[in-house]
C-alpha cells in the first residue's frame, strides 16, 4: 500500500495505520498484505541495522560441481575436504555474519524445490595448510568449529559469531577457513 492509497481507507487499513503508527512521508516505505508478499517472495530478513562504519562486506563467488569434484558434501563424507574453501584473517577482534546462497530455483528451474543441499562450516585453520582444513571428519573436535549450519535443501543458510549464545569474536593471528 503506497502513501494515501485506497487500502488505508478500509477498516483493516485504518486499524493497520493506527497499530503501525504509519505516517505518509516521501521515504520509500510501503506496505503489503503477507499473502501478496508470499506469492512473489521467498525470503524475509529481520535484521539489526548497524552503522556502515561498523561493518565491512565482502562477496566471494564460487561453485560446487560434481563433474569438477568440488561438491564434497558435509563432514559425513570423506570427500568434504574437496569443497571450495576460503581463508579469512582479521586485524582486530571481530564478529562476523556469513551467508551461503544458491540461485533461486523458482527462477532457474521454475520450481519451489531447491535442487541442492547446502551448508557451511567456519573453522579455525592451520597456518601450515592455508586454504585446506586437513583433519578427517572423525578428528574434528568442537573447538575447531567456530560456527556452522545444518546441511539443508534451502536457497540460503547463514551463521554468525554474534548470536545470543555469547560466542567469542574472531581473533587476529588465527586463519579462519570457510568450508
Amino acid at each position: 500500500w503506497a502513501d494515501n492509497s485506497a487500502e488505508w481507507s478500509s477498516q483493516a487499513g485504518r486499524y493497520a495505520k493506527e497499530q503501525l503508527d504509519v505516517t505518509f512521508e516521501d521515504d520509500g516505505t510501503f506496505y503489503m498484505r503477507f499473502a501478496e508478499y508470499a506469492a512473489h517472495m521467498n525470503t524475509i530478513y529481520v535484521c539489526k541495522v548497524l552503522r556502515d562504519a561498523d561493518w565491512h562486506r565482502s562477496e566471494l563467488l564460487d561453485a560446487w560441481s560434481t563433474s569438477e569434484g568440488t561438491a564434497g558434501g558435509c563432514f559425513n563424507f570423506p570427500s568434504w575436504r574437496s569443497n571450495p574453501q576460503w581463508v579469512l584473517r582479521v586485524k582486530e577482534p571481530t564478529h562476523a555474519f556469513f551467508i551461503l546462497l544458491q540461485p533461486d530455483s523458482r527462477v532457474v528451474h521454475g520450481t519451489t524445490q531447491q535442487s541442492h543441499t547446502i551448508g557451511m562450516y567456519v573453522m579455525r585453520g592451520h597456518e601450515r595448510f592455508l586454504r585446506r582444513v586437513i583433519v578427517n571428519s572423525d578428528e574434528i573436535d568442537g573447538e575447531e568449529i567456530v560456527d556452522s549450519t545444518d546441511f539443508v535443501l534451502r536457497r540460503e543458510v547463514s551463521c554468525n559469531t554474534l548470536d545470543e549464545e555469547g560466542e567469542a569474536p574472531l581473533v587476529p593471528g588465527v586463519p579462519y577457513v570457510l568450508v
